[in-house]
């Protein structure tokens, strides 16, 4: 499928307003994230507006802490924006994969962002958004800047309109709840958030809906970092609560400040983390080296295991099993549900012995898990890791059960026949179990799905909700209840419209 300048991949993520590729960009001849505007909002100004200003305001900025926009078409039947490839994931995700954060991690990223909007702010862009999600942290744990579709140039009119809220709730500065302009300050403020996100874990004024959240922006003291974590160095707090200052004349006065601080105390132009990431490498070649040595002189005519058979899986929940490849290959194979599944191998370059003694009497195997979304990695009813893994798990040689899990997808369980020496490839992409409901409701309602309460309308996106049957309750404190029952199919994108009577 081609769109446009576009050879389609695959696709990413399907959301209520865009839906996300990943393409090849034939003009280009490079691999771009394609971010195309649902067919159902192309008439709606505010979207398109905020479609335009991004791809106008990224073409002025090229940094390499900021994802960079190629290519945008703004027409009557399609609306998307191009941008750059980035191969890692956000750091909202990384955090909650990864905390705690060491305080080298926090500052290698903090640098990054610092660097990014020291480079946007001196351009006149600010961006309005920071916050984990809008930061991507790539293969080389660099930061990267992405989303500027709420930025704007200073002086510049907004993309709001009058009493509309600006950014998203939990990382908004209180200026701008108070109905402020927004300045450099209120980059840096919605910096400080993140900055506690990356130390604690946690947003910290996220409540259970916006109006609670913004209450809490404007009155609340979040919990102190150096109690949640006291080996914190001391100059790292302090910045995160100047950056987190409700005022912002008493805020750093400017990102190229919060640099000179950076730079001082890790008295380095290069953040710690990468230091010790290349340290660790060169260590870690060095070792190897050694080691070749050795077993060379010691053993000059080892040679490697015997591979056996090859590794057979059966998936036990649906028609078509995923592919079990070599963990380079990427291509995928369509068999009957109870076929065992050779794997293809090149000898030379792909198949990998286990780590460990080079001994004929090797019992284990060890299996990589490729899945499409994210998914919890179960093995023989244990919850072992959470993909995208680091590394192969080690497994015993012999049959095993293993299942992967994602709440809003459908579970899938495979039997697998690990064989001793041999590290084989399991890619899945998992089918969604959930459907997006976009509620309206006047003048206004609490929303509760099945009982459980969600958010106050109007709605900031659209909600996610199990596909198949769902309880729909609206509740207004003065005008009463709404009751409906919702029908949805897995990956359908419903809308409905309620009002109540006085």
């Amino acid at each position: 499928m081609n769109i446009k300048n576009h050879e389609i991949l695959h696709e990413i993520s399907r959301g209520a307003i865009t839906t996300v590729y990943k393409a090849r960009h034939l003009n280009l001849n490079r691999i771009v994230i394609l971010k195309v505007l649902n067919p159902q909002w192309l008439r709606e100004q505010d979207l398109l507006k905020r479609f335009k200003r991004e791809a106008r305001i990224s073409a002025h900025l090229n940094h390499p802490n900021i994802v960079n926009v190629y290519d945008f078409a703004i027409e009557t039947e399609l609306v998307y924006i191009s941008l750059e490839y980035v191969d890692g994931v956000s750091l909202e995700e990384y955090i909650r994969r990864h905390h705690p954060l060491s305080a080298e991690q926090i500052v290698s990223i903090l640098t990054d962002m610092a660097r990014a909007l020291d480079y946007a702010h001196g351009k006149g862009v600010i961006h309005r958004d920071i916050k984990p999600a809008n930061i991507l942290i790539d293969e080389n744990f660099t930061a990267r800047l992405t989303d500027f579709g709420l930025a704007s140039f200073q002086d510049a009119p907004g993309v709001t309109s009058q009493g509309q809220s600006l950014g998203t709730p939990a990382y908004m500065p209180p200026e701008l709840i108070r109905g402020e302009p927004a300045g450099p300050q209120s980059d840096l403020y919605s910096l400080g958030l993140t900055l506690y996100e990356m130390l604690s874990g946690h947003p910290p004024f996220r409540k259970e809906n916006t109006a609670a959240t913004l209450q809490a922006v404007l009155t609340e003291t979040p919990p102190d970092i150096a109690t949640l974590r006291p080996e914190t160095p001391g100059w790292l707090l302090e910045l995160t609560r100047r950056l987190m200052d409700r005022e912002p004349r008493n805020r750093p006065e400017s990102i190229g400040r919060i640099l000179d601080i950076l730079e001082r105390e890790t008295d380095s132009s290069l953040p710690v983390a990468r230091q010790q990431k290349r340290s660790g490498r060169l260590t870690t070649v060095a070792l190897l080296l050694l080691l070749a040595a050795g077993a060379f002189y010691y053993f000059p005519e080892t040679t490697p295991p015997s591979l056996g058979p090859p590794l057979s899986i059966t998936d036990t929940t649906r028609n078509r099993p995923d592919t079990l490849l070599p963990r380079s290959a990427e291509k995928k194979t369509a068999r009957p549900a109870t076929e065992s599944i050779p794997v293809k191998r090149d000898t030379e370059t792909k198949t990998r012995p286990v780590p460990g003694p080079a001994t004929p009497a090797a019992r284990t195997g060890a299996l990589y898990v490729s899945c499409t979304p994210w998914a919890t990695v179960m093995l023989d009813g244990d919850s072992l890791d959470v993909t995208p893994m680091k590394r192969p798990l080690p497994l015993s040689a012999g049959s095993h059960i293993l299942e992967l899990i994602n709440p809003n997808y459908k579970s899938r369980r495979f039997t697998l026949d690990i064989q001793a020496g041999r590290t084989d490839t399991l890619n899945v992409r998992l089918e969604p179990n959930f459907a997006y409901l976009m509620i309206k409701a006047t003048p206004w309602a609490r929303v509760y799905i099945n009982g459980r309460y969600r958010e106050d309308t109007p709605l900031e996106k659209a909600l996610i909700i199990p596909a198949g049957r769902n309880i729909l309750k609206l509740v207004n404190p003065t005008l009463g209840s709404i009751s409906d029952t919702i029908h949805a199919r897995a990956g359908e994108q419903l809308e409905k419209h309620f009002s109540f009577k006085n």
